[in-house]
């Protein structure tokens, strides 16, 4: 059993590793940016930008795994529930004022947000990466987004900012977030959001149910502090009751057709 552990090993650090490193996609992973916003923009643009042909091929390849195809149905969702909900307030007169956690770029507001209906929509945009909140102001184009560097688990900042300006968002997305964090600090946020949402106001998020492609993460990506990186998976009953405990309304789940992501919406 150990000679087979480390046939393992070897093969994943020494042999698939160095083979993936052309890769731009699987080589962001390698050096620890695979929680990062722009390695999430780069598979939601869906282009293979490897380095080499050799690289080309693999990003294709990378592509094509359920688990990125799933991220990639996610933006999707989010796009057209944010379109859905700016078009509704904008008939009913209410300006959609939106706080995205752990933003990264934030591509699927940036489509969301269009010439009809950027007027009544404002967007604060949080996230630890400076790079991928840079990339997000270049991409976003005088779209009416603000991006700010802030720990999207200590917004003591912005409730400050909340109380001066009395600027309450009546929707908050975390796309990706709670993938990568324990059950206390899961429960932690999600009452924050709740605290800190306006009354009848929309949160959405997601969490992976599975993943089929979670040997080959777990052997080849590391996270920012250079540890193995670590998801958590949730069931939907799981995170449907806390949601209820807290105080959440008219709950809603939309499970990938993988079974790889569950999609959660809730009302104040």
């Amino acid at each position: 059993m150990i000679l087979v552990d480390k046939i393992k090993i070897f093969f994943y650090k020494r042999v698939l590793k160095n083979f993936l490193f052309s890769s731009r996609l699987a080589r962001r992973s390698i050096l620890g940016l695979s929680d990062s916003g722009i390695t999430f923009d780069y598979i939601y643009a869906g282009n293979s930008f490897g380095y080499k042909p050799l690289g080309k091929i693999i990003d294709n390849i990378i592509f094509a795994l359920p688990s990125v195809k799933a991220v990639q149905t996610r933006k999707d969702f989010f796009k057209n529930v944010l379109i859905s909900e700016i078009n509704e307030n904008k008939q009913n007169n209410i300006k959609t004022r939106i706080i995205d956690l752990a933003s990264g770029p934030a591509r699927y507001l940036v489509e969301a947000i269009t010439h009809d209906n950027k007027d009544s929509v404002e967007v604060l945009c949080f996230d630890i990466d400076k790079r991928s909140l840079n990339y997000g102001k270049k991409i976003s184009n005088g779209k009416p987004m603000r991006y700010a560097k802030a720990d999207v688990f200590n917004l003591s900042l912005y409730k400050k900012l909340s109380k001066k300006v009395e600027w309450i968002p009546n929707i908050i997305i975390a796309s990706g977030l709670y993938n990568f964090v324990n059950r206390n600090t899961f429960l932690l946020s999600l009452k924050e959001v709740y605290d800190n949402l306006s009354q009848k106001g929309l949160f959405v998020f997601d969490n992976l149910i599975s993943n089929p492609n979670k040997k080959l993460l777990e052997n080849i990506a590391i996270n920012r502090q250079n540890k193995p990186l670590v998801f958590f998976y949730r069931q939907p009953e799981e995170i449907k009751a806390m949601l209820c405990k807290i105080g959440f309304k008219c709950i809603k789940v939309n499970v990938d057709k993988r079974n790889i992501f569950a999609i959660y919406s809730g009302r104040k």
